[in-house]
């Protein structure tokens, strides 16, 4: 019922949110700073709960027993004598600002925060911590090869979610993208690409 309700707010301050404005941005920090409360205290909640649990618990032995990013920040917390609300929280600090950066490009956050919801926060990142953290690195890489055409930095935030998810190596196949933004007929190719890309994806 507490997500629905969540998902319901989310509906009906977006109504409020239709020209960017202080208040539309007030409403929107007011929900990532929420969001970011709400995902990273969880306690015993995620279908692999008991597995990051046991994770932690044996990773101070077994540094590569999981993806490079997860067991720094998860040996941070064991060096600091913390538990793995720390980690959780943490990691949901790293989500949350990679989601922040992205939506606050757009016109409309809000409503991106509402198409995110269902999924990505409330099974994703509620469920699935490392890959949460990997798909926030790679919705910033996504932005700079669409979007401002740098590569620099989306090899930078493409290797930041591949230390936390090894699938995120795929995201590779956009950055020939960067290379078909002077051709005229770039957004015919970029769909092309993306259609076969997906097939690939699925086929593997």
């Amino acid at each position: 019922m507490i997500y629905f309700s969540i998902f319901c707010l989310l509906i009906f301050f977006s109504f409020f949110s239709l020209k960017p404005n202080k208040v539309s941005h007030f409403i929107f920090l007011t929900f990532i700073l929420f969001l970011l409360f709400f995902v990273g205290f969880r306690y015993e909640i995620g279908c692999d709960w008991d597995n990051y649990v046991s994770m932690f618990n044996t990773i101070n032995k077994n540094l590569y027993s999981t993806d490079f990013g997860y067991s720094i920040i998860n040996i941070l917390a064991y060096k600091m004598d913390f538990d793995i609300v720390f980690v959780n929280f943490l990691c949901a600090i790293l989500f949350f600002y990679c989601v922040f950066f992205f939506l606050s490009k757009m016109n409309y956050p809000l409503v991106g925060l509402i198409i995110l919801f269902p999924y990505a926060i409330v099974v994703v990142s509620m469920g699935y911590t490392r890959q949460s953290v990997a798909i926030g690195f790679a919705m910033i890489a996504i932005y700079y090869i669409v979007y401002r055409f740098n590569s620099l930095k989306f090899i930078l935030f493409l290797f930041l979610a591949f230390l936390f998810h090894k699938s995120s190596i795929f995201l590779i196949l956009f950055l020939p993208f960067l290379y078909l933004k002077k051709m005229k007929l770039k957004s015919i190719y970029f769909y092309i690409f993306i259609g076969l890309s997906l097939l690939i994806i699925i086929y593997i």
